[in-house]
């Protein structure tokens, strides 16, 4: 009997603690990334704009969609030039609750780009939440560039806004905590031409993002901290090409 009890009292315990290891088995399997140019032919000393620029982070989980993520650091090439000059400044708090919509027209001015999102709610990821992102030019943190993120996300009141603080080339971005995880988010930056207040006459036309082509490769990379402290990497290379220089006359 005893020898009976303990059979079952040991295939209980191991049937527990499985289904422990599974649920502590929840993390992410992948992440994909990739940040493209549509203007790949540039000066190789003089930076000129790139067209859009549309960067993707795509991130795979096992069955249980968790941990979320915290926060991404993109690193572009540093040929790359991120450059508000005197473009307008959107406050976050006006656009706080907004849809899509409500933010564009509060912000319109400050708008350099769009895209979209896809959310899973969490833990099973049973329900998918489509999103669609504004990139706004924010109200510059410690003397540095902000990029504002805003999702409006369907079903979901509360409207995330990711803070992007820009340093050189280095976009840091902060997550804020949610019911749901990312598993996809694009964004394109378009053509923005910006008004630079130190302009000098002859100077070419800036734009939020310049770029030139050195060494005929860009190379950008990001990485995603999750809120259980593990990590993600990915990286993602586009060639350029060198315009052929002028002759002197």
């Amino acid at each position: 009997m005893r020898k009976s009890k303990f059979l079952i009292g040991a295939v209980l315990g191991v049937t527990a603690s499985l289904a422990f290891a599974g649920i502590a088995s929840a993390a992410v399997l992948n992440q994909t990334f990739s940040s493209v140019a549509s203007k790949t032919k540039q000066d190789r000393k003089v930076r000129g704009a790139v067209g859009e620029f549309k960067t993707d982070v795509d991130t795979t989980y096992d069955a249980v969609f968790s941990p979320a993520g915290a926060q991404t650091v993109l690193s572009f090439d540093r040929a790359f030039k991120f450059n508000p000059g005197n473009l307008d400044e959107c406050n976050p708090a006006s656009i706080v609750a907004q849809g899509a919509a409500g933010a564009r027209a509060i912000c319109g001015d400050a708008m350099v780009g769009q895209g979209s999102a896809t959310l899973r709610s969490t833990p099973t990821g049973a329900q998918t939440l489509p999103g669609v992102v504004s990139a706004f030019n924010g109200v510059p943190s410690g003397g540095r560039p902000v990029i504002l993120l805003h999702t409006d996300v369907a079903g979901i009141t509360t409207k995330p806004i990711l803070t992007g603080t820009l340093n050189g080339t280095v976009l840091t971005v902060s997550i804020p905590p949610s019911p749901t995880v990312i598993t996809h988010f694009d964004t394109t930056i378009n053509r923005v031409k910006v008004r630079n207040a130190n302009k000098k006459k002859g100077k070419p036309a800036q734009y939020y993002v310049m770029a030139k082509c050195n060494d005929g490769n860009w190379e950008h990379s990001e990485t995603t901290t999750f809120t259980d402290g593990s990590t993600k990497s990915a990286s993602f290379s586009q060639k350029c090409t060198k315009k052929k220089s002028k002759k002197k006359k």
